[in-house]
């Protein structure tokens, strides 16, 4: 981790070991939300920034930016 910034990474359930590389990192994380299959997040930064990431690469699928209110988020496909 730099400075004061948060890292978002993958764990592995069974050994608890997390992943080599950061999925997602900022300054601040209003909330985080997996979906029920564990293949996807859908994080609020402290921008107010939502964001959908895959798991598998890390990748942001979709990205809303500003919401005007951000207090927390939960994974409704």
């Amino acid at each position: 981790m730099r400075d004061d910034r948060l890292e978002v990474r993958s764990l592995v359930p069974e050994t608890g070991a997390l992943g080599a590389r950061p999925l997602f990192t900022a300054r601040a994380l209003t909330d985080l939300a997996v979906a029920p299959g564990g293949d996807q997040l859908v994080i609020l930064d402290g921008s107010s920034t939502l964001r959908r990431l895959a798991v598998a690469t890390g990748e942001v699928t979709e990205e809303v930016m500003p919401l005007s209110v951000g207090r927390g988020v939960a994974y409704h496909p």
